[in-house]
C-alpha cells in the first residue's frame, strides 16, 4: 500500500505566506468604515444625474475625468487626515488645529458648516421625497416622502453613534452597487470604448449646455472644492483612528472609499453612454428614468429612482451626522480656547448636537408644495462656500507647515505644491461660482 507524500517545507512556507497575505487583506477589509461612509455621503443626487447626463452627451470620451477628479480628492482628504494623526498636541480633530491658529476661526467655520448642512439637507430631503413619490407611483407625495426620510434619519443619527451609521451604510452600498451592476448588465457595455474612455484623455466636441472643458473643470472642482472634505477626519475620530499607527489603515480605508465612489460614478456614466448617447437630450430625473425604462423595461425606472433615493438619503444622513458634530467641535473648541482651556474635552453627542440636528432637519420646509424654488439656496451656497473653500485650503497650508503643530511631520515641498495647485482650482471655482450666482440673481 502506497503512502501519501507529505508536503515539502517549501510548499508549506509558500502556503503560509499566501494565507498570511489573505488574512491581512481580510483584516483590512473588516476595518474599512469611514471611507465607505464618506463615499456615500459624497455621492449625492447631483453626482448621479451629472454622470449620467455626461455619459449621454459625450459617450465614453470623458470618462477619464472621474478617476482624475478622485485622485485630487484622495490627495486633499488624505492631507487633511494627517493633522489628527501626526500633530504634536495630540488633537484628535482637525477643528482644534484650525482653532489653534485663531479662536475666531472656530466660530466662522461653525457657522459656515451649519449653513452648508442646512442647504444640503434642503436639496437631499427634496430628492428623497421625489424618489419615494416616483417609486410609489404617487401614493406618497414629495413632502410626505421627505418626512419619512427625516424620521428614518433621526432614528439612525439621533443618538450620535457612529457604529450604527457605518453598519447601515455598508448594507446600502452593497445593495446600491448590486442594483447598478444589474442596470449595466441589462443595457450592455461597449468594452473597447470604455477602456479608451478611461485612458484616452480625450476632449470631444462640445455637446449640450456645457462644454467638455467646463465639464472637466466642474467635476474636478466638485471633488476638491467642498466643505464635505472635512467630513472624513471627523469619521476617523469617531472610529478611533487618531495616532500615527493608524496611518496605513486610514489610507487603505480612504482608497477603498474613493474606489467605491469611482465605481458608482462609472456605472452611471455607462448607463448614460449606452442609453442616452445619440438620443434625445435628457437632463432631468424624469427624462433619465424614462429613457432607462424605455431601454430595459420598468425595472430600469425603479433602479434609477432607487439609486436616487439611496444617494440622497445617505448624503442627508452622513452630512447631518458629521457636519453637526464638526459644528459642535468648532463652537465649543473656540469657546474653550477663549477661556485658555483649548484642551478641554468636547461632548459631540449632547444637547448642542441635537440642536444642530434640528437646524438641519428644519430644511424639510423646502419640500412643502408651496415652498419657493431652490434658486435662492443655490445662490446662498455658492456665495458663502466660495470664500470658505479658499480659507480652508489656506488654513491647511499654514497648519500643516508649522513646526509648532506638526513637528517633524510638516508638509514636504511637493505636498505644498499640490495644495497650491488645488488652491488654484478653488479660486477658479470661486470665480465661476460667483458668476453663476450673479446669473441666477439677474435671471430671477
Amino acid at each position: 500500500m502506497s503512502e501519501l507524500t507529505p508536503p515539502t517545507t517549501e510548499a508549506n512556507g509558500t502556503e503560509s505566506v499566501r494565507t498570511g497575505r489573505a488574512g491581512r487583506l481580510l483584516g483590512h477589509l473588516k476595518t474599512v468604515g469611514p471611507g465607505l461612509v464618506v463615499a456615500l455621503t459624497w455621492v449625492g443626487a447631483g453626482d448621479l444625474v451629472e454622470n449620467t447626463v455626461a455619459g449621454g452627451n459625450y459617450g465614453y470620451a470623458l470618462l477619464w475625468v472621474i478617476p482624475l477628479s478622485l485622485v485630487f480628492r484622495f490627495f486633499l482628504v488624505s492631507t487633511i487626515a494627517r493633522y489628527p494623526l501626526f500633530n504634536v498636541h495630540g488633537d484628535t480633530s482637525i477643528v482644534r488645529g484650525i482653532v489653534r491658529l485663531r479662536p475666531a476661526l472656530g466660530y466662522v467655520f461653525g457657522a459656515a458648516l451649519l449653513l452648508y448642512c442646512y442647504i444640503n439637507m434642503a436639496f437631499m430631503l427634496s430628492g428623497v421625497g421625489t424618489s419615494l413619490e416616483a417609486l410609489t407611483g404617487g401614493t406618497i407625495n414629495r413632502f410626505w416622502g421627505a418626512v419619512l426620510g427625516v424620521l428614518t434619519i433621526v432614528i439612525l443619527v439621533g443618538r450620535g453613534v457612529y457604529s450604527t451609521l457605518e453598519t447601515a451604510f455598508k448594507i446600502i452600498l452593497a445593495v446600491l452597487s448590486l442594483a447598478f451592476v444589474v442596470a449595466v448588465a441589462l443595457v450592455g457595455v461597449d468594452w473597447p470604448a470604455l477602456a479608451s474612455g478611461l485612458v484616452g484623455f480625450e476632449l470631444p466636441p462640445d455637446v449640450g449646455l456645457f462644454s467638455s472643458g467646463l465639464l472637466l473643470l466642474s467635476l474636478v472642482m466638485a471633488s476638491v472644492g467642498s466643505l464635505a472634505n472635512l467630513i472624513y477626519p471627523q469619521m476617523m475620530e469617531e472610529k478611533g483612528w487618531t495616532t500615527p499607527q493608524h496611518r496605513r489603515k486610514q489610507q487603505l480605508d480612504l482608497l477603498f472609499g474613493t474606489v467605491a465612489v469611482a465605481f458608482l460614478g462609472v456605472m452611471m456614466w455607462i448607463v448614460g453612454a449606452e442609453v442616452l448617447h445619440g438620443g434625445p437630450p435628457a437632463t432631468t430625473d424624469r427624462q433619465i428614468a424614462g429613457a432607462l425604462g424605455g431601454a430595459i423595461g420598468p425595472v430600469g425606472t425603479y433602479i434609477f429612482y432607487f439609486g436616487l433615493l439611496a444617494a440622497t438619503w445617505t448624503t442627508a444622513a452622513g452630512v447631518l451626522f458629521s457636519i453637526s458634530k464638526l459644528a459642535v467641535q468648532s463652537f465649543r473648541t473656540a469657546r474653550n480656547a477663549a477661556r485658555d482651556n483649548i484642551e478641554a474635552p468636547v461632548d459631540t453627542r449632547g444637547g448642542l448636537y441635537r440642536l444642530f440636528l434640528a437646524v438641519g432637519l428644519s430644511a424639510l420646509v423646502w419640500s412643502l408644495p408651496w415652498a419657493p424654488g431652490f434658486a435662492a439656496l443655490t445662490v446662498a451656497l455658492v456665495t458663502f462656500q466660495a470664500p470658505m473653500l479658499v480659507l480652508t485650503v489656506v488654513v491647511l497650508l499654514v497648519v500643516l507647515n508649522r513646526t509648532s503643530m506638526m513637528g517633524t511631520r510638516r508638509n514636504r515641498w511637493w505636498e505644498n505644491a499640490v495644495l497650491v495647485v488645488l488652491l488654484g482650482f478653488t479660486l477658479f471655482a470661486c470665480y465661476h461660482g460667483f458668476a453663476d450666482a450673479v446669473s441666477l440673481i439677474v435671471a430671477g
